[in-house]
């Protein structure tokens, strides 16, 4: 009962206006909390990849993913250095935008998209040149979204000791592209040369 004269109280606050809108949907969105949008959204939806390949995604925007630097944070003991490279200690930053493994695997990945490279001065400008080319419905946006296969290749050097060549994992990145993407971003695909 009391939480029905609570609701009450609530729906007693809530400003009905007419339209077309219900008055269900009105209260709903009313009642919800108000959060900032994020400037990565155009990253994660409308994305062909599959839900693991996003969630990886996800972590990755947060900085969350599982990297040596967190685990050296968190007191586990680990070798800091990056296993695609072999150069610097590993982390977010790194891995994804500063080893020359990635880069040579964005590069090729620039290139068979026919786009100039963005800014590499810092994660928060590399971010910002990613959002900004994944934004829209344009066809090569629904291609601008892959670094799972980047984290896959650095979990295999890791657990199973295999590792592969760049031009490999560029490669995979067009293809799996290709056959998760929407028939018109197919025959973008297709008019590209790889």
């Amino acid at each position: 009962m009391r939480k029905i004269l609570e609701a009450r109280q609530i729906l007693l606050q809530v400003q009905i206006r007419k339209g077309p809108d219900s008055l269900t949907k009105q209260v709903y969105e009313q009642l919800l909390p108000s959060y900032p949008k994020v400037p990565w959204k155009c990253v994660m939806y409308k994305n062909d990849a599959r839900p693991k390949a996003k969630f990886i995604m996800w972590l990755q925007l947060q900085d969350k993913l599982i990297t040596t630097d967190r685990l050296a944070k968190w007191g586990i003991v680990v070798d800091l250095e990056c296993v695609m490279c072999n150069n610097q200690p590993e982390s977010r930053n790194h891995l994804f935008m500063d080893s020359d493994f990635t880069i040579a695997i964005w590069n090729k990945i620039l290139l068979w998209l026919q786009k100039q490279a963005g800014p590499t001065t810092g994660w928060d400008q590399h971010i910002a040149w990613i959002i900004q080319n994944a934004k829209g419905r344009t066809q090569q946006a629904h291609i601008f979204r892959s670094v799972y296969a980047i984290w896959m290749e650095r979990n295999q050097r890791i657990f199973e000791k295999k590792s592969r060549n760049w031009k490999i994992i560029a490669r995979e990145i067009a293809y799996l592209s290709n056959v998760r993407a929407s028939h018109g971003v197919q025959n973008l695909l297709h008019s590209m040369l790889f």
